[in-house]
């Protein structure tokens, strides 16, 4: 799907629990939600979804971290142009990525940015239609850890 002046918004909100796993390696688990809008104003086009998630991360260093997150069992809905119904759909998909930050194990606020990768599938509900899509991805964000 080749979309021009794409608009394209992804939230992931999570609640991560630390946990030590060896003496210099740090593992959080933690689960969320991930909502995502897609709007493509020249065709009329427009996805919404959102799924609970489930992430790990992995910190070997406290300014770097990898993470994966997890999401299933959405369900959105997908429209193009006034003349089509809105389409229902069941997603999933999963995000692999490098994050760089100010501390992921410190008690505090911390930044981070990154490189990934994500994988989703969309399976229409409505119609036989099936979509998977992946590409690469720049994650950036803020948390807050609340203990050491």
């Amino acid at each position: 799907m080749y979309c021009k002046n794409l608009i394209f918004l992804t939230a992931t909100s999570c609640l991560l629990i630390t946990a030590n796993a060896h003496a210099e390696t740090n593992a959080q688990i933690g689960g969320g939600y991930h909502a995502r809008y897609i709007e493509d104003a020249s065709s009329d086009y427009s996805v919404d979804f959102g799924s609970p998630v489930f992430s790990v991360r992995l910190i070997p260093h406290e300014n770097f971290a990898f993470a994966t997150n997890y999401y299933y069992n959405g369900s959105g809905s997908y429209s193009q142009g006034s003349n089509s119904g809105p389409s229902v759909f069941e997603t999933s998909g999963l995000e692999l990525n490098f994050l760089l930050g100010t501390s992921f194990i410190d008690k505090g606020f911390y930044g981070y940015a990154g490189l990934g990768y994500f994988s989703e599938h969309w399976e229409s509900t409505t119609s036989s239609s099936d979509y998977i899509a992946t590409g690469l991805q720049a994650p950036i964000g803020l948390g807050y850890n609340f203990g050491d």
